[in-house]
């Protein structure tokens, strides 16, 4: 699970807006926002030797990248920009489809006693 100020950020379909020269991710459905990484498959008539050589071969660079970062804020993503993914630093925002306690946490609210 990813982290956010001490809060766990749920896994699962995220978008992204563009706010004073920041992307930021929010659970969505449009899953406009995937974590840079790319994922490992048997070998098969689509995924074959080459494409998995290819995989692997992204991601030692996506981990080189990760880890020049230092900004525990921000995480490496590929947005989806509509005629291909943009690779972007990311900072993970909340939005009113998260978890209530979650959400609620961000917003400061406080508990009814």
């Amino acid at each position: 699970m990813l982290a956010r100020r001490g809060q766990a950020i749920e896994p699962g379909p995220r978008s992204y807006v563009i706010k004073n020269g920041h992307a930021i991710c929010f659970k969505d459905s449009d899953n406009n926002q995937t974590i840079a990484s790319l994922q490992v498959a048997a070998l098969s008539n689509f995924h074959d030797e080459t494409l998995a050589a290819a995989s692997k071969e992204i991601n030692a660079v996506l981990d080189r990248v990760k880890a020049a970062n230092s900004d525990p804020e921000l995480e490496l993503a590929f947005l989806n920009v509509g005629d291909g993914f943009l690779l972007a630093w990311t900072e993970h925002g909340v939005s009113a489809r998260d978890d209530p306690e979650l959400l609620a946490a961000e917003l400061g609210l406080l508990r009814k006693d």
